[in-house]
């Protein structure tokens, strides 16, 4: 696959440098996601992502770190004739040329709310701007104040795919505002939020973090203490990872589960079914306490987890396995093996 021609070949036309600039960077973002292995496996594993030199022609998947993104942008810009080069001190971003001014694009960052997130569900992007020191690249600072940066406003316009997520998220944003100042029980505001928030897109970190995000805006700061989550991972025969969040809510003495997976609604669940995980190769690291009782030895309180989540220990019984939207008849039996079938009914 030419990413570069997948990526170029519906750009609306009559953009400048900058226009082209912003909507590949708008759609790498619909396209790829973080990579869930790499902070989750052996070292050795991790450091040969980190120093892979991926043909970007013959990517096996659409999972990317810093690194991988920054070459896939760069040699984008070049073959569009845009003065760009990658920044490295370990993270890498990409710096273009535009308006006699140094711009920054920097998508790919496990560590936030990154724009990978915020594009794929419509919201506003923080890191593509121009650069508020120009003559530093350690520093990712954008300058919103620049008069250049209102542009932005009109080129996004010219881009279909990015606006419906925009409308979608102004929508959800409208209906999630009910929350605010509602005397519904922090349960019960989780339960809307979960609900009207529908099927999340096709990358864990993205789904995790866009969650996260819509939370601290609609909860107060006492309902959120009362939010906790686990991971529970799984390394496939081929070293990728799998994650599925384990989302609970400790209220009056009780707890209230939900499993956030990618491609999928967040499915309010019982305990058995958190269990029932483990027989599909899903482990808790160790160092995954229960925030709420960190002397527990259950990961998730409440609910007697079997299997530990080992780096690098792969799970050979099938090849892949995802959560599907409903049981059947709502009697729990939820998780089935993935295949083409049921890949192609998932697909947003």
């Amino acid at each position: 696959m030419n990413i570069i021609k997948q990526v170029v070949k519906d750009m609306p036309q009559g953009l400048d440098d900058l226009g082209r600039a912003r909507y590949v960077y708008l759609k790498l973002g619909l396209i790829f996601n973080f990579n869930t292995t790499f902070n989750n496996t052996t070292d050795e594993r991790f450091s040969y992502i980190y120093s892979g030199s991926a043909n970007i022609n013959h990517l096996s998947s659409n999972q990317v770190i810093c690194r991988l993104w920054a070459k896939i942008y760069s040699e984008t810009l070049n073959f569009l004739g845009i003065e760009n080069y990658i920044v490295d001190y370990g993270h890498q971003y990409v710096r273009f040329k535009y308006n006699n001014k140094w711009w920054i694009a920097e998508a790919a960052d496990k560590n936030c709310y990154s724009d990978l997130a915020r594009i794929r569900y419509g919201d506003k992007t923080e890191k593509f701007g121009v650069a508020m020191f120009q003559n530093s690249d350690k520093n990712t600072s954008i300058n919103k104040n620049d008069s250049d940066m209102e542009l932005l406003d009109n080129i996004d316009k010219q881009v279909p795919f990015y606006q419906r997520r925009v409308a979608q998220f102004n929508d959800l944003n409208k209906k999630l505002s009910l929350l605010n100042g509602n005397s519904m029980s922090t349960s019960d505001k989780v339960d809307f939020m979960f609900r009207t928030m529908g099927t999340l897109c096709d990358g864990y970190y993205e789904a995790k973090d866009f969650v996260r995000e819509l939370e601290g805006r609609y909860l107060t700061r006492e309902e959120l203490l009362k939010i906790h989550a686990v991971e529970l991972k799984r390394t496939n025969k081929n070293y990728d990872v799998d994650i599925v969040q384990c989302i609970y809510v400790y209220e009056n003495g009780k707890y209230s589960y939900y499993l956030l997976a990618p491609n999928l609604p967040i499915k309010k669940v019982i305990s058995t079914q958190i269990t029932k995980l483990a027989t599909l190769g899903y482990g808790i690291e160790k160092e995954d306490i229960g925030p709420d009782n960190p002397s527990s030895r259950e990961p998730i309180p409440g609910v007697d987890y079997p299997r530990k989540f080992r780096r690098g220990e792969r799970y050979n019984r099938f090849e892949k396995y995802v959560l599907t939207r409903f049981g059947l008849s709502h009697d729990y039996s939820e998780i089935y093996p993935y295949d083409v079938v049921q890949k192609g009914k998932l697909k947003r």
